[in-house]
């Protein structure tokens, strides 16, 4: 059985990629700063870059643009305008190639169709909710959510809120940093990745979905010019002889067809050489609004 190629853009340390590792792909990390515990193969690389010269070479496409952006915690303690935006050009670069893709970001990031997933669906400890846009979609998350007990969040100099709490919110200075490990299910980050991480259960279920469609690579999306293609002519139109450009009736049986610049195709009387040259000049700019005036005759 084939095993597919998954590229993980903006990687991080790998929460996301141990979950399609899980489920069954191959994967491959990138992100422009140094991984040193991402546990996969790994380029350090501008993600948009790299994806440019290498989309051919994978199946599937996962992509975790910066969040700081849009996340909540930067309009309290920063400004957004010094993170930088990358979630529109990459799910615009992503359509462009028309390969199977995920992306996955922040509450407050601006995706529409999306899928919301968070811990409690997967029976972890940890209140994380995230967005996800998957090509092929994935309508429906597993289960509900279930915040039914306490959450205790790590502050500043590890000071929290009821540490006795059976789940736990992983932000800032969370502590204890074991209690946060164990609630994402990540053994292998420090605090600073672990907070900027998703739990691997997440898109290990999501691979899981992928994997039970078929993986084939969509096709890019094209402009399609639609040229109107006049009938052939019948018996009942060749002995009228009439004119599929003005309407009238030639003087003789005998037509002929003729293809204007812009495409448009007319059977024409040979003896209406005017309606000859006026298919012959029309041109792209040609309306909508004339050519129904002018099949509004026939």
């Amino acid at each position: 059985m084939k095993k597919f190629r998954l590229l993980d853009l903006f990687c991080g340390a790998g929460g996301a990629g141990m979950g399609y590792h899980m489920a069954g792909f191959d994967v491959v990390g990138v992100d422009s700063q140094p991984q040193p515990r991402y546990p996969f193969e790994f380029h350090q690389a501008d993600a948009l870059s790299f994806l440019k010269k290498h989309w051919r070479e994978f199946d599937v496409i996962h992509a975790s643009p910066p969040c700081q952006f849009y996340a909540r915690i930067t309009r309290l303690s920063g400004r957004p305008s010094d993170h930088p935006d990358l979630l529109k050009p990459t799910i615009d670069l992503l359509e462009k190639i028309g390969k199977p893709y995920v992306v996955e970001n922040v509450m407050d990031a601006p995706l529409e169709n999306y899928l919301m997933l968070c811990g409690t669906m997967f029976g972890l400890k940890v209140f994380r909710h995230r967005k996800f846009v998957t090509k092929p979609a994935i309508m429906l998350s597993p289960r509900s959510c279930n915040h039914y007990g306490r959450s205790s969040n790590g502050g500043l100099n590890g000071d929290q809120r009821h540490p006795d709490a059976p789940f736990i919110t992983v932000v800032g200075s969370v502590h204890p940093i074991a209690k946060a490990r164990a609630a994402m299910q990540i053994d292998w980050m420090n605090r600073a990745e672990l907070v900027q991480s998703i739990p691997p259960a997440y898109t290990k279920w999501i691979g899981e979905q992928l994997l039970q469609m078929e993986l084939k690579p969509m096709k890019p999306k094209s402009r399609i010019r639609k040229t109107y293609h006049a009938p052939k002519p019948n018996e009942e139109m060749q002995r009228h002889a009439r004119c599929q450009f003005c309407g009238g009736k030639g003087a003789d049986m005998e037509t002929e067809l003729v293809v204007s610049k812009a495409g448009l195709r007319y059977r024409v009387p040979k003896s209406h050489p005017q309606c000859k040259q006026s298919i012959l000049s029309l041109s792209l700019s040609f309306s909508s609004r004339m050519i129904g005036e002018a099949f509004s005759a026939l």
